[in-house]
């Protein structure tokens, strides 16, 4: 999970699956792919590796962000869906960057936890009923 540059981080971790070679512990051949990925208004990578073995990723950004970031989330899920991998995209209306979670934010700003939760619900990474 990323926020803003994080996300362009968190992005990057997931289109990329990278072994250390020739590394003597056991544990360094294994993957370092994430299960899934949530990034909130990213910063968008110029460009990513997409295929159905990219992580499923949940997507957030607000209207009012940039259009680098808010349409740049949209043209990820295209990117990842077109690639057949599976994604969820939220853009909130009236939003800008940096909502992150406060207590003054908007009732449908403070949602977006609950729709991270009920996202990872379905996808069966946690058990249903919290």
């Amino acid at each position: 999970m990323g926020f803003s540059a994080g996300g362009e981080l968190a992005a990057l971790a997931g289109w990329r699956d990278a072994v250390i070679s020739g590394g003597n512990d056991p544990v360094d051949a294994l993957s370092v792919h994430p299960d899934f990925e949530a990034l909130i208004y990213p910063g968008i990578p110029s460009h990513g590796a997409f295929s159905a073995a990219t992580p499923p990723t949940f997507l957030l950004a607000g209207d009012k962000d940039s259009p680098k970031v808010s349409e740049g989330v949209a043209d990820l899920y295209l990117q990842i869906h077109r690639a057949g991998g599976s994604a969820e995209v939220h853009i909130l209306a009236g939003v800008g960057h940096g909502f992150g979670m406060r207590d003054s934010n908007s009732a449908a700003i403070k949602a977006w936890p609950d729709m991270f939760r009920d996202w990872l619900e379905a996808q069966g990474f946690i058990a249903v009923g919290h």
